[in-house]
């Protein structure tokens, strides 16, 4: 079996470009309606607030620069911008090497261990619009321009007064990251089941056995429908989520998953075309969000939760994360897929092993 380690593989030739993998934060494509949610209830929040010494950074400098230069040119300031965040990382490893989350401080070590004299030339390690690829940031306005542009922009010109619908919108927030946090779960359940067996397995066979497996954790009667299952559970949310620890096997990690994923819609049916109706008035829907993913259970509950629990690991956990992983190499060199799933002769026919 072949294995991959560091995206190069260990044992076999590889026809091919080797590949950098990432971890990801997000490997189900499921948080995005989340992140559309606490952007709207809050202009300006995002997951770098709380880096918030940069954006009185980014007001200085900005100011800075228009004091210094009469006319503007994007160029400039882009490079002007660019220079700025790799003197300040290189300041921080110097000086504050404990203080985390400083943009380019990686390339900035390296640049201090690399360069005995004490002297860094900023252009060389910042200017991207000469064709210089080896820099501390991809992006060409820097981190200024990929992740603080927007947050700053929505604080200097968007007033969210407060309204009736506030407390709707921050539970469309949680609900969302309930729904996620649960599909998460299951998502990693498979990975660990599919770890422990140390081998390619056809696919329909792999979703057979561990959701058997799920199903017998369960451990209710064969011919209880779902609907009825759904109706028996009695803890809350946060019961089930105490129930999460390292020692969890993966069909117990799924069984939790699953269990919070039933009580999220047996709590929140009633409410659920309000919610899709909140969401997609105030643009906030999203393909993956938590309405459309549990009103799914609606079309199965007269069904076994085998069968549910089969169809959801193959359709929004497999095949969705399939999809993530090849939107993202799609639009760049980063692989992000956890499974690598050989084709035979018929779509149906499929193999699948971790990646290693």
């Amino acid at each position: 079996m072949a294995v991959l380690q560091k995206g190069k593989s260990a044992e076999n030739p590889f026809w091919g470009e080797n590949i950098n993998l990432i971890t990801g934060l997000d490997p189900l494509g499921l948080q995005v309606t989340s992140e559309a949610t606490y952007a709207t209830m809050l202009p300006g929040l995002s997951n770098l607030t709380n880096r918030l010494r940069y954006y009185g950074f980014y007001c200085w400098l900005i100011d800075f620069y228009f004091k210094k230069e009469k006319k503007g040119n994007q160029t400039e300031q882009y490079r002007f911008i660019r220079r700025a965040e790799l003197l300040i990382a290189l300041l921080m490893q110097t000086e504050r090497k404990n203080i985390t989350q400083i943009t380019g401080s990686l390339f900035a070590s390296n640049l201090i261990n690399n360069e005995t004299s004490g002297i860094y030339d900023l252009a060389a390690g910042a200017d991207k619009d000469s064709g210089n690829e080896r820099t501390y940031w991809k992006y060409p306005s820097g981190a200024f321009g990929q992740y603080y542009f927007g947050a700053m922009q929505a604080l200097a010109l968007t007033i969210r007064s407060e309204n009736d619908e506030g407390d709707i919108g921050w539970y469309s927030y949680q609900l969302n990251e309930y729904w996620q946090f649960a599909c998460g779960l299951i998502f990693y359940g498979t990975l660990r089941y599919l770890e422990d067996l140390h081998t390619e397995i056809y696919l329909p066979k792999l979703i057979f056995e561990f959701s058997e497996l799920i199903e017998n954790e369960i451990n209710i009667g064969k011919n209880i429908t779902l609907e009825n299952y759904i109706a028996s559970i009695s803890e809350t949310e946060n019961e089930f989520l105490e129930q999460i620890n390292r020692n969890n096997t993966a069909q117990e990690t799924a069984k939790i998953g699953f269990n919070l994923l039933f009580k999220l819609y047996e709590s929140n049916k009633e409410q659920l075309p309000q919610i899709k109706e909140f969401i997609s008035r105030n643009g906030i829907i999203r393909e993956g969000n938590m309405v459309d993913g549990l009103l799914v259970i609606t079309n199965h509950l007269q069904n076994n939760i085998q069968d549910f629990i089969s169809f959801f690991i193959h359709k929004n956990i497999i095949y969705r994360h399939q999809m993530v992983a090849l939107r993202k190499m799609g639009n760049g060199t980063q692989a992000t897929n956890k499974f690598m799933v050989g084709s035979c002769w018929r779509q149906q026919d499929l193999f699948v092993c971790s990646k290693r």
